[in-house]
């Protein structure tokens, strides 16, 4: 689901943080505020 090429379709983030595997994750040391789902790369 991670890897679906459209992205109406991905699973968020939000709830991939959900999964049991994230579970001993410390989400108080992730980064806060709002994320526009873009990624800018530099060349």
């Amino acid at each position: 689901q991670m890897l679906i090429y459209d992205p109406a379709l991905r699973v968020t983030a939000k709830k991939i943080l959900h999964h049991p595997y994230f579970d001993d994750l410390d989400k108080t040391k992730m980064p806060a505020g709002a994320y526009d789902g873009t990624l800018q790369l530099s060349q």
